[in-house]
């Protein structure tokens, strides 16, 4: 789940009410659409695997 910064600051509030936190959840979560999507190499699958190379946009 991700958040604006405005809603994600409500979430960590220690006196939302569970109820609260899941309207929070359900109503103000980012949709798939406010991402930049891309493939990238597999290595991002192996551990231990690390760089910049991993974030690097493969050829569509």
């Amino acid at each position: 789940m991700v958040l604006s910064a405005a809603d994600a600051h409500l979430w960590l509030d220690h006196n939302l009410s569970p109820a609260q936190a899941e309207e929070l959840a359900r109503s103000a979560a980012l949709g798939v659409d406010e991402f930049d999507w891309f493939k990238v190499s597999t290595e991002v699958n192996r551990a231990g695997t690390d760089g910049p190379q991993l974030v690097m946009p493969l050829p569509a």
